[in-house]
């Protein structure tokens, strides 16, 4: 390996790409050919690589900053298009006492459902003594996998 990104760059790259390389995974794994648990291990894997690398920092800023010396929006740029934007994210708080009042009640409200949730889960209203049915739940089965 010369460096820590040529591995990443023996991985498709476009949507076709992906495609292909998607089904060519899903046979080998539905084939036997690879054990499925060592699979989810390795996507785990990618996926915390993948979320580590997207908010770094200063990995953020040398993107940005790369992005800047171009004066379109969209950049072609190889098998990609990179579109700048701006996003605006409004605060609404400290302006309209009333909004204020809202948003304290909500989280008040939703403080109070939470509470009477564990009250109707445990069976009985202990200020009234009224008894709940049985909370119906629906049990899936999931897979966990985390990184040692």
């Amino acid at each position: 390996m010369d460096n820590a990104l040529s591995t990443i760059r023996l991985l498709p790259a476009t949507k076709k790409e992906l495609k292909t390389y998607k089904e060519k995974v899903k046979t080998e794994v539905l084939s036997g050919q690879y054990n499925a648990l060592e699979v989810a291990g390795m996507l785990k894997a990618m996926e915390e690589l993948t979320k580590a690398l997207r908010s770094d920092s200063e990995i953020k800023t040398a993107i940005q900053e790369e992005a800047g010396k171009y004066p379109e929006k969209t950049i072609d740029y190889g098998n990609f298009k990179i579109t700048k934007a701006d996003r605006r994210k409004k605060d609404f708080s400290g302006i309209d006492p009333v909004y204020d009042e809202m948003v304290r009640e909500r989280a008040s409200l939703d403080a109070q459902i939470k509470a009477r949730e564990a009250v109707i889960e445990s069976g009985v209203d202990p200020a009234t003594g009224e008894t709940f049915p049985p909370v119906p739940f629906e049990t899936i089965s999931v897979i966990s996998v985390s990184l040692k």
